[in-house]
């Protein structure tokens, strides 16, 4: 015998889902060429640039070593100090480690997979930031379209660090606003965590933005008497347990 609501929650449970699959369609139909087609691929810095970066990573790890030290830039370099290889950003490790195991020879592909799941990854942060100060689940999903399929997203596909460390704004904003509301140690460590993810996703520009802007929320809510001075306490702790998630690559 079917328990009583068994239906009714399933139901909510689907249409739960139903903003998730929205958005991650708009992104598969919006890239569907470089996505599902080896005649097209997202050019410029992402070909020229970041492929090269992360073809060295991968042969690396397939020899077996460190990608510590690059030997082929001018008299060689420490690989690990230029923050755009994205070395401490665990992404790049799993597009790496899963281009290698399927044969290591399609790594622009999965780069591209890398970007397209980042920018799902920013609207769906930002339809549950949208849900957390109250709109309606049709408004929310507008306003993560609109985030994901903006303007900046679909000029920065290029820019592989520039479009994973923006993802993690909403993240960041919303982390603020449960803390404000009041202190749970979770959200601040979910704070840190996607300060530290900007960090390591290796655009300093957009990662300066994260920062500053998760600060300015703060002094807003505090300013504005919706939340304790406090707040701008527990966002500086979030930044600076960021800054020690970070530090093997910010040392």
């Amino acid at each position: 015998m079917v328990p009583p609501g068994h239906y009714q929650r399933a139901l909510t449970a689907w249409v739960r889902l139903v903003p998730a699959a929205v958005l991650l369609g708009e992104v598969l139909l919006f890239h569907r060429q470089v996505l599902f087609s080896t005649a097209w691929t997202i050019p410029w810095d992402l070909r020229d640039y970041h492929l090269p970066l992360a073809e060295f990573m991968a042969r690396s790890l397939r020899a077996g070593e460190l990608p510590l030290w690059d030997p082929y830039t001018y008299c060689g370099m420490p690989f690990y100090a230029n923050l755009q290889t994205q070395l401490a950003y665990p992404p790049a490790w799993l597009t790496v480690t899963l281009s290698n195991l399927a044969g290591g020879g399609r790594l622009i592909e999965f780069l591209e997979w890398q970007i397209a799941l980042h920018i799902f990854l920013a609207g769906m942060l930002t339809y549950w930031l949208l849900r957390r100060i109250g709109l309606q689940r049709s408004a929310a999903l507008f306003g993560g379209t609109v985030f994901q399929l903006g303007g900046f997203f679909a000029s920065q596909a290029q820019h592989l660090g520039a479009v994973s460390a923006a993802a993690w704004l909403p993240a960041a904003w919303l982390a603020v606003l449960e803390l404000g509301e009041r202190f749970r140690p979770r959200w601040l460590a979910v704070l840190a965590l996607a300060l530290s993810m900007s960090f390591t996703a290796g655009f300093p520009a957009v990662t300066v933005v994260v920062f500053a802007t998760s600060f300015l929320l703060a002094g807003v809510l505090a300013l504005c008497g919706r939340a304790s001075p406090r707040l701008l306490l527990w966002t500086a702790a979030g930044a600076v347990w960021a800054a020690l998630l970070s530090a093997v690559q910010l040392l």
